[in-house]
This record gives structure tokens, sequence and C-alpha cells, in this order.
């Protein structure tokens, strides 16, 4: 019926298993990082603060590195197993959605599902201010799949929507992100013997307006 009451419960979960053993890729809490933007190939990293320190390491141009620290021009950073220094001038910071902002997103997305009596219609204006985080390029999309669609808007219904999200996000499913960071996925293969097999895929995407989910989809094998 409403695409998003399954999800919940189970990005607790993940968010759970994040805190207790993240992949490399994936942070528990909201971490800035940023991308290396020299003209080199590759950016030195060095003991300390100042080019008299040692070189210990270089990362590629391109790469996505944390920013833990910052002193005098240089930023302290994490890349791999290298911890370091580099001129903050050859870093581009870049917002990153963490797993735990994705939840309170979904969170309040259902939150606002839930307050919608049965029966009632959702005109599109209605429908923007209610669902904030579903992005305005995705949001008729979004409701066509929640919700019975009306002559006058949209309405919730006793029955499962078009599109119905099966995550249980454990640790079958992947959270990744796009290579420069300003889409998150979560994604899992789901064993449904009434619909088939397929996976599903959560898409969130940084937007002019900030992160917003952008997709809710299914591939059937």
């Amino acid at each position: 019926m409403r695409a998003f009451i399954r999800v919940l419960s189970s990005i607790f979960i993940i968010t759970s298993l994040l805190f207790s053993g993240a992949p490399d890729n994936i942070s528990a809490a909201h971490v800035q990082q940023g991308y290396v933007n020299t003209k080199n190939t590759t950016l030195n990293v060095r003991a300390g603060a100042g080019n008299k320190y040692k070189v210990i390491g270089k990362v590629s141009k391109g790469a996505i590195v944390d920013i833990i620290g910052f002193q005098k021009g240089w930023y302290k950073i994490r890349y791999g197993n290298i911890t370091g220094y580099v001129m903050s001038s050859y870093i581009a910071k870049i917002d990153v959605l963490s797993p735990q902002q994705a939840f309170d997103m979904v969170r309040q997305t259902d939150d606002a599902i839930n307050k919608i009596p049965f029966g009632k219609i959702v005109t599109y204006s209605e429908a923007q201010k209610l669902f904030p985080y579903v992005a305005t390029s995705y949001l008729t999309k979004f409701l066509n799949a929640s919700f019975d669609k009306q002559p006058e808007g949209w309405t919730l219904c006793a029955c499962d929507a078009v599109l119905f999200i099966q995550l249980s996000l454990d640790a079958n499913t992947k959270v990744t992100y796009s290579s420069n960071k300003n889409t998150m996925y979560l994604s899992e293969y789901i064993y449904d013997e009434l619909k088939g097999n397929h996976s599903q895929t959560i898409t969130l995407s940084k937007t002019t307006s900030g992160w917003r989910i952008t997709n809710i989809s299914e591939k059937y094998q």
C-alpha cells in the first residue's frame, strides 16, 4: 500500500549494522569528504601540516578522501590506510549523505503518508508540501506507485502499491555511492514467490534543493 512502510524498520537494522561494522565506502556518521583537485596526477600526503614534513603517501587526482582536521591551510585527511596532511587548496569539499540521514528522510516521508486519511484526495501541490524529500522530478511517479490515481489527485487504498519496497536492508543489502558521491543507492536482491525474484534499488541524489529520493526501481531476471 505505502512504499515506505517496510523500509523503515529495515533501515534501522542496517543503521545498526553500519555502526558495528561498516564497509570502507560507508560512513556511520556524516563525514565531510572531498576529492583531490590538482593538475598533477597525484597529491603528496605529508606527516604534518607543512612542506617540511616527510611525504608518507600519495593520493590520485580525483580520489575521494575523508577530511578529519584542519591546520594552517592544510587538511588532515584519511584515504584507505593513509592518514596525513595535504594542502587544503588541492581538496574540493563534497557533501555526502550518510545512511542515518537517508533514514531520517525516509522516516519523515513515511510519517507524512501515515497522516493521510484513507479516501482523502491529495493534489499535486499538496503532495509537494507533504513529501519535501521526494524530488520534484520523481514526485508524480512516486505518487502513482504509492497511491491510487484519481481524476482530482491521489488517494490511499487498502491494497499493495504497484511499486512496493521489499528491502530487508540486512547483510545482503548493498549501500553504495556514485564515484562523485552525489548519488546513494540502497539495493538488494529479493526472493519473491509471488512477483518473481528481482533486485530493487532506492536512489537518493544530491539536487539543487538538497538530497532527495529520486527513484525506486525493480529489475527482474
